[in-house]
């Protein structure tokens, strides 16, 4: 084929194909595209039922206090923790979290966000992000990542009542997502505690 500076000719001496080896393969390879096909229907209708559910909650923050709360935050949070192992990435970090609660301790009471049905201390804030395990801890060290976090708190309040209205503590999927979280937090916190008591040399 033509080029700016003459000519130029290729011969191909080989080529690779991909091919399932076997059935039991392609019949892995499916079940993944299935996976990944019904993990992004779900999100979207997940997106659309909370887009929903929060529309008429008339969710507001308390502009003094959460600008006093995100000074503190970005003061005592820093960049996202990156575990080399990859195992658990943690955007606060619990040491953090305790720091911020001797400062913010007087504020306890003080109303960071209001809904329809009630108000977010910063209490009640400083609180959900201590019972999150490390890994799921939202990012938090910035006011706009500090505005996500409360409305995903105030947003799962609401879907804890609404999980409970329709009785979902009793339904089996349910049951054994919350078993596998679970053990997976546990396995996690596991790991952390006797990896930290491991002691290796630099030789």
């Amino acid at each position: 084929f033509r080029t700016p500076g003459g000519f130029m000719s290729v011969k191909i001496v080989g080529v690779v194909q991909e091919k399932f080896l076997s059935e039991n393969e392609f019949i892995l390879q499916r079940e993944k595209f299935e996976s990944l096909l019904a993990d992004r229907k779900a999100d979207s209708i997940s997106a659309a039922y909370v887009a929903g559910l929060m529309l008429d909650k008339e969710l507001r923050l308390n502009g003094p206090v959460f600008w006093t709360v995100a000074e503190d935050f970005f003061r005592r949070v820093k960049e996202e923790h990156i575990d080399p192992t990859k195992l658990q990435s943690l955007n606060v970090t619990t040491d953090e979290l305790r720091l911020l609660d001797a400062d913010l301790g007087k504020m306890g009471d003080s109303v960071v966000a209001s809904h329809r049905d009630g108000a977010l201390t910063v209490g009640q804030l400083m609180q959900s992000l201590e019972n999150m395990p490390g890994s799921l801890r939202p990012r938090v060290r910035t006011p706009e990542n500090l505005k996500a976090a409360i409305g995903m708190i105030v947003r799962n309040q609401y879907l804890v009542q609404e999980a409970k209205r329709l009785g979902m503590e009793r339904d089996p999927d349910v049951l054994f997502e919350y078993g596998m979280q679970r053990d997976e937090t546990l396995a996690s916190a596991y790991y952390e505690r006797r990896s930290a008591e491991v002691q290796v040399s630099p030789e």
